[in-house]
């Protein structure tokens, strides 16, 4: 489980093969106005949690898996955004 303080640049990437991941991204500071998470899951699972208020954009594709966005659309235009591309072969990636 990653967690805490981290700076997430403009791109990021977080991989699970054969395992759960939990990337907890409540607490990072975001360098720039727009990042992009790259998440790769592998016969395993990913967990992505984002503080309220941010601009998420979810997108990718995962075979024989799913791809689940659980929060709610109340995004702030002068927040930074934040894109999380989920690819994935019989895993799921839950944001």
């Amino acid at each position: 489980m990653r967690r805490g303080r981290l700076r997430l640049p403009r791109r990021t990437l977080a991989i699970s093969a054969f395992a759960d991941l939990d990337l907890d991204l409540r607490e990072a500071e975001i360098a720039t106005r727009r990042v992009t998470v790259h998440v790769y899951a592998l016969f395993g699972n990913v967990d992505v949690y984002i503080p309220e208020g941010i601009d998420v954009e979810v997108g990718g594709l995962i075979v024989f898996g799913r791809r689940r966005d659980w929060g709610r659309d109340t995004a702030r235009a002068a927040e930074p955004a934040l894109r999380v591309r989920a690819h994935g072969l019989f895993g799921t990636v839950d944001v």
